[in-house]
């Protein structure tokens, strides 16, 4: 199967990804966005990741695109790194609510 490239507007369950919102999602999963303390740009972090990771793993799961699945994968590993043991709980916890494994 040739590998396709995703589409530049995608919906899942309501959320909606254009490369422009992708883009400032992927930001605030890097760098936080206007907080005031580290614990709040950690969460701030993490919300954003947790979005992507969702998004880019069931978007892969439904259609079916490995690679999206891999990058869902991928953007788990980024966002645990450094992470406290809190967050990475709660990302985990969080992930696991919307029924990922």
């Amino acid at each position: 199967m040739e590998p396709t490239n995703p589409p530049t507007l995608a919906q899942v369950q309501s959320v909606n990804y254009t490369p422009e919102t992708r883009d400032k999602v992927l930001r605030i999963c890097r760098e936080g966005s206007g907080a005031v303390n580290d614990q709040e740009r950690e969460s701030q972090q993490v919300s954003a990741c947790a979005s992507l990771i969702f998004f880019f793993y069931y978007y892969g799961q439904q259609n079916p695109v490995p690679e999206s699945v891999d990058v869902a994968q991928k953007l788990y590993g980024y966002a645990l790194n450094g992470k406290s043991a809190d967050s990475q709980k709660g990302l985990t916890d969080l992930l696991r609510s919307w029924g990922i494994q």
